[in-house]
């Protein structure tokens, strides 16, 4: 067992690790946002049925009213949650520490009494939001150390005591539910992420397929460039040799593009065209396509390409499948004019 992996990683390599960041992100945004609704109903009620409360009617209510309005504030932030990684684990442990800052701040209001509320809150939160076990242990022993240090000061001696032990048993019973519950959960993702990744690609080239294509044509934006290529030949190499080498023929085709334009901006939309993405300037993507071109000649297998370079992507598109016709056209009545001339 990897135990580096395994805390570091949720038990994937980092690049498996690195694919579920968003989904991360996305599971510990809504998970926060609803026990923050939960603390601001709690605070609320406290607030509204202060006087009736045994326990907490001799205490001022100022502070329970502050922490209202912080996790009301906290709530309102994360609709707004940076979607970047670090900015949105950053984001979740300030929450957490105002949760536990709200169940401390509950437990030494009353001295007496065991700190059963700070520690549900401290033993509850790490099963509830998905991140390396290094943080969420690293987590818990700060906040518990911290309430120990403060409930020195506050406490009654008998309750810091009681309060000891229920903060050892329930960590010693804690890590490793946290420990598998994390574990299992980082497997659900990746696995959840490399279901979806099949439904996206063309499982004989590795390049996207035309349903993604289509879903990512609808949420494009920004000055891009684009590629539409077609295969020179393959009907005629399928005739004559079979569709085994038509497939190969595709493969090293696909293989080309994905090097020059990556796996992320390359698809195949029909049965020998593709349609690669590309912020490169136009020139540059004339290089590269040469480039292509000189490396599936050495295989005898050959490419029309036109380039488009719109602001409007369906018109940068039509104008690349017409150049690529252009170009096609030019392909075949070159092969003829070789062909009479031999």
């Amino acid at each position: 067992m990897d135990i580096r992996k395994n805390f570091f990683y949720g038990s994937l390599e980092k690049k498996q690790y690195d694919c579920i960041k968003k989904d991360i992100i996305t599971n510990n945004s809504y998970t926060m946002r609803g026990i923050l609704l939960v603390e601001m109903i709690l605070s609320l009620f406290i607030v509204i049925f202060h006087p009736y409360l045994e326990f907490y009617k001799k205490d001022p209510l100022l502070p329970f009213i502050v922490a209202f309005l912080v996790f009301g504030l906290l709530f309102r932030i994360s609709r707004f949650i940076a979607n970047k990684f670090k900015g949105a684990i950053i984001f979740m442990y300030i929450c957490v520490v105002f949760i536990h800052l709200f169940g401390m701040a509950m437990a030494l209001m009353q001295p007496r009494l065991p700190a059963v509320g700070f520690v549900v809150y401290y033993v509850t939160l790490p099963l509830l939001l998905t991140d390396i076990l290094v943080r969420l242990y690293s987590v818990m022993a700060a906040s518990a150390l911290f309430y120990l240090l403060f409930a020195n000061f506050y406490v009654h001696a008998t309750s810091i005591y009681i309060d000891f032990w229920h903060l050892m048993i329930f960590t010693i019973a804690i890590i490793p539910i946290a420990y598998f519950v994390q574990l299992r959960r980082f497997r659900f993702f990746y696995k959840r992420y490399t279901t979806s990744e099949l439904e996206k690609l063309d499982l004989m080239t590795g390049t996207y397929n035309r349903n993604h294509y289509e879903r990512v044509c609808r949420e494009l934006n920004g000055d891009l460039r684009t590629i539409f290529i077609d295969v020179n030949g393959l009907h005629e190499l399928n005739n004559h040799y079979g569709h085994k080498q038509g497939d190969e023929m595709l493969k090293e085709v696909a293989h080309a593009l994905k090097d020059s334009f990556e796996m992320h901006n390359t698809f195949r939309i029909g049965g020998d065209e593709f349609v690669c993405f590309s912020h490169k300037t136009v020139d540059q993507i004339h290089q590269d396509m040469i480039e292509v071109n000189n490396i599936l000649a050495k295989s005898h297998y050959y490419i029309s390409y036109g380039v488009g370079d719109e602001h409007n992507l369906h018109e940068s598109l039509r104008l690349a499948e017409e150049r690529m016709y252009d170009q096609k056209r030019a392909f075949y009545a070159q092969a003829q004019n070789n062909r009479r001339q031999a």
